[in-house]
């Protein structure tokens, strides 16, 4: 049987890139236990192509096609030496639409990250493959403390989603025990935003205090756009946006979240944190921050994750230095007045 350490040559330039990748197939299901034959390596990834290409730089590799429905990826690249094969944008096609399957690691297994194994259920289940389907969701329910209940529910927002596997999924989320706060703190809730959040978001974001190192304060347009696109649009891949609320009221103080934006001239998973004027000088910023981040990097395991802000901006920098991260550099920002803005940084797997 072949060792995982067959494809390091491709894990270790996906890993020097910085792009976002997990093992899945029979891989995912021989690091679990269940099966004792690998007869290739799957791979998805998170990428653009060309990114990808050239990560591959130096290996030898063909492009193979995606195959007929129900397999919708955006595309499928071959190392046949490696028995590999590398999926980007991972995607079925249902008699519903596209069912888009975001690449999320469960855990580290051989030094190589592998996927959380309710992505997989999904991908065989709509392929047909109903024997390795059954194996994983009986996994899951004999051990329920392994449910990625965020995961569960992301994956259960996509419309495209049949009714069998949707039944399956709502099951696992029973047995996980969770109905969608996706964190906890000891004086924080953190979960997603509802529409009907809409205007407690648009008092925080347009509270000219709160706002006062940003451009301006926000219209109710600019609102409903950042609830819309940086909130409810992300929640399917895991990240966006969410409303931090006091345990003891149920008050909307705050807003934090994760999202892949362009800092100076990078694409980076961004850290961002807001709370209420009338509520500063509690440490609310970096409880709810703390959480989001230990959230990207044990359960979405992303590479490294930024926090930018800017530079005369003491309190919020003060929330990343206790967080451990390093200023990497400053920068003007475009998108802020052109001002001088730091960039922190802390690395990931």
């Amino acid at each position: 049987m072949m060792h995982p350490s067959a494809i390091y040559p491709v894990v270790d330039r996906l890993r020097k890139h910085r792009i976002r990748f997990a093992l899945g197939g029979s891989g995912m299901l021989h690091a679990m236990g269940l099966v004792q034959v690998v007869n290739d390596w799957d791979l998805s990834v998170e990428c653009k192509k060309e990114e990808l290409l050239q990560a591959l730089h130096g290996l030898d590799w063909e492009e193979l096609g995606c195959g007929t429905a129900p397999f919708a990826s955006g595309y499928r690249i071959s190392i046949p030496s490696l028995n590999a094969d590398v999926i980007g944008n991972f995607a079925m096609q249902t008699e519903l639409g596209k069912v888009e399957l975001p690449v999320r690691v469960g855990w580290e297994w051989e030094g190589i990250p592998v996927s959380a194994p309710e992505v997989w259920f999904v991908a065989y289940s709509l392929m047909g493959r109903e024997e390795k389907a059954a194996l994983i969701l009986e996994h899951l329910k004999r051990h329920p403390e392994r449910i990625h209940a965020g995961l569960v529910e992301a994956l259960l927002e996509s419309p495209a989603l049949p009714a069998l596997e949707r039944q399956e999924l709502e099951g696992l989320l029973v047995l996980s025990g969770s109905r969608g706060n996706i964190m906890d703190t000891e004086r924080l809730r953190i979960r997603r935003y509802q529409v009907e959040d809409l205007a407690e978001l648009h008092g925080l974001l347009s509270d000219p205090l709160t706002m006062s190192f940003w451009p301006a304060p926000f219209d109710l347009e600019q609102s409903e756009r950042w609830l819309k696109d940086r909130a409810l649009a992300l929640y399917p891949s895991g990240m966006g946006r969410m409303a931090v609320e006091l345990k003891d009221t149920g008050e909307l103080i705050g807003d934090v979240g994760l999202i892949r934006q362009e800092l100076d001239g990078a694409a980076e998973y961004d850290l961002g944190y807001i709370v209420s004027s009338r509520h500063w000088g509690h440490g609310y910023g970096l409880e709810a921050a703390r959480s989001m981040l230990e959230y990207g990097l044990n359960t979405l395991r992303l590479p490294r994750i930024c926090a930018n802000m800017p530079a005369d901006h003491t309190s919020s920098r003060a929330v990343a230095e206790k967080l451990d991260f390093t200023l990497e550099k400053t920068f003007r920002n475009s998108r802020n007045r052109n001002i001088e803005t730091c960039l922190y940084v802390k690395e990931g797997l």
